[in-house]
């Protein structure tokens, strides 16, 4: 007998996922993940896959830690809708574990993927899991199966012979908790400085200042030589906070000033308002622009949000000289106040990624005539972009911006061809964000970086 217990409290703890299940929680190491999302059969000609999960019960509660997995050897059979673990490797390496281990992990189920969106478990897999659990001789196991867009996770419990669906979770949200880890860990300082500001608000109201003031002075008489007392025993907690609170933020800003502002190998796609509010609140003064959105990087130069910025060093952007830049103009016969301005830095682009609802409107684009898509700075390209921006028709006072440009390029592009102050005709810019995917097409809405219409 079956009990759906779909998306019961799932959590993800460094990184890890941690099911509550019952009286016992139940914590699935990253790697499992990892390992099984390499397997799921997204393609049509893609073989089930599958091997043994092997962990570690808490002696001090119920809980459980799986930690180990095994892959697909080359003596299992796997066919697209079957997968038979043949391979002696599978327990060969769980017997070493245990072995060196000194009994510590133990067998704790099995995996195996199935070529359908929402995994269901087959006749099949039940009779397995009861073979199983007779050769283990009852005891309790755990079976993943995966499927292309959700994870199911199934206990069965040997003794009543009974199988209960207790988790059921999807790929996407395993990756985003993902992704908001790897952020939270790049920004825990920035994270950890809030809450200190936090604490140092609230600390004069955890305490009482202003009881332990009277406190300290209640025997203290009240002249013209000690008007400071006075004035201290009339503060009320509120004033403290904000004295605190100004206190902390100049000692972060006096730390943060000469600090880099995105530092790691990650993906810094933040709302604008986070990168506002660490600049000009926590008193960073430069900021990594690589890995940043390029929307993001034209907001954040133009903005001057922060001092500086870094884009990497010059061997990583070699120049290069009399470079061939092509320049191609389209819809020009008759131009309205709305243009595109495409530039083909790094990657070519074509018409068709851009969205359907620009494509009719004038058009150019400036394209860098090369072989490969190695990134180097260009003084021609920038010069081509800086000429065309600053000669458009006099009537045109929006651009959409549609870049592939690395972030030195986009440093420069920003503050010669856009940041003109009131000496330029252009009053709104839209940059355009890319699809990572597919034949990256561009965002059917755009980020608008100013609107001084």
């Amino acid at each position: 007998m079956e009990n759906f217990l779909l998306n019961r409290d799932v959590n993800f703890v460094e990184k890890n996922m941690v099911i509550e299940y019952g009286d016992k929680k139940i914590k699935f190491c990253n790697n499992i993940l990892q390992v099984i999302q390499k397997y799921v059969q997204s393609e049509r000609k893609s073989c089930e896959a599958g091997g043994i999960l092997i962990g570690r019960e808490n002696c001090g509660n119920s809980n459980l830690i799986i930690e180990f997995i095994t892959e697909p050897m080359t003596a299992d059979q796997r066919s697209r809708n079957r997968f038979l673990r043949k391979d002696k490797r599978h327990l060969d390496f769980f017997k070493k574990l245990y072995e060196e281990n000194e009994g510590v992990y133990g067998y704790m189920g099995e995996w195996h993927t199935h070529p359908e969106n929402i995994p269901q478990y087959s006749f099949i897999d039940s009779n397995n899991w009861k073979k199983i659990g007779k050769e283990m001789k009852g005891g309790i196991q755990y079976h993943i199966i995966a499927g292309i867009q959700e994870v199911g996770i199934w206990e069965y419990n040997a003794v009543q012979k009974r199988i209960t669906k207790i988790c059921s979770i999807d790929w996407k949200g395993i990756l985003k908790m993902k992704q908001l880890f790897k952020k939270l860990q790049e920004n825990a300082r920035s994270i950890v400085e809030i809450i200190g500001l936090v604490m140092a608000f609230l600390i004069p109201y955890i305490i009482n200042v202003k009881e332990l003031i009277a406190l300290c002075f209640e025997n203290v008489s009240v002249d013209f030589d000690n008007i400071g007392y006075y004035l201290l025993l009339n503060t009320e907690n509120w004033v403290i906070s904000i004295v605190l609170v100004f206190s902390v933020l100049l000692w972060i800003r006096k730390f943060n000033k000469e600090k880099i502002f995105n530092t790691k190998n990650v993906y810094h796609n933040y709302p604008y308002l986070w990168y506002w509010f660490c600049a000009k609140i926590l008193g960073y003064q430069t900021c990594n622009l690589k890995l940043v959105p390029p929307y993001l990087q034209f907001k954040l130069v133009l903005n001057d949000t922060f001092s500086s910025y870094n884009v990497g060093e010059e061997d990583d952007y070699p120049a290069i000289e009399d470079e061939e830049i092509e320049i191609k103009k389209e819809n020009f016969v008759q131009v309205s106040d709305e243009v595109n301005l495409v530039l083909a830095d790094t990657y070519p682009i074509e018409n068709q990624q851009l969205p359907i609802v620009k494509r009719s409107l004038s058009t150019i684009t400036i394209n860098r005539v090369r072989p490969d898509v190695s990134r180097y700075y260009s003084p021609q390209f920038i010069a081509k972009i800086v000429d065309e921006v600053r000669n458009l028709p006099r009537n045109v006072t929006d651009v959409n911006v549609f870049p592939t440009t690395n972030p030195r390029h986009t440093l420069k592009i920003a503050r010669d061809a856009f940041k003109l102050a009131e000496r330029g005709n252009i009053k709104k810019l839209v940059v355009f964000p890319q699809e990572k995917t597919g034949i990256r097409k561009f965002a059917r809405k755009g980020k608008v970086i100013y609107n001084n219409k």
